[in-house]
């Protein structure tokens, strides 16, 4: 059974071995391997994020560009922020999310009804209550997002 041999191969630190094992087995592209060996336009994948809370993602490459990078790792895109309605009263952009609540019913809160929630809901004044941000991860495992650094995050495309 590959598990088997997979755990050997770790235990006994080859993980070269281990990474071609998984590799031809299931598919798995190794962390080692450089993104520009790996994607190119038109590669569909699919890919698990955070094993304790799993979110599954498939990735598409729709097109590449090149960059002059400043820095070895450098933020390339991010999502635009999100356009929800609150749930309760319909008429405002939600703010919150109560990651207790959104499993069982629509639960994106603007500011004021989030108040009202919080008096209705203990989790989520103790510890449910997340921004919204545009993320698969949005309500998962206390993801609340990162920040947008316009200096950091300005991206030079070349022509």
């Amino acid at each position: 059974m590959i598990f088997f041999e997979a755990q050997e191969l770790l235990e006994k630190g080859k993980t070269k071995q281990y990474e071609i094992l998984m590799e031809e087995s299931n598919g798995e592209i190794p962390m080692s391997r450089k993104a520009k060996k790996v994607f190119s336009k038109g590669l569909k994948l699919k890919y698990q994020y955070d094993f304790g809370s799993t979110t599954e993602l498939e990735v598409v490459v729709v097109a590449e560009y090149k960059v002059q990078a400043r820095k070895n790792i450098f933020l390339l895109s991010r999502n635009e922020p999100l356009c929800i309605i609150c749930s309760a009263c319909g008429k405002k952009n939600a703010t919150q999310i109560c990651g207790e609540c959104n499993y069982n019913e629509d639960a994106e809160f603007c500011e004021k009804c989030a108040k009202e929630h919080s008096k209705n809901c203990d989790a989520f004044e103790d510890y449910a209550a997340m921004a919204i941000v545009n993320s698969p991860r949005m309500g998962v495992c206390g993801y609340e997002g990162g920040r947008i650094d316009k200096e950091r995050d300005v991206l030079k495309v070349e022509k």
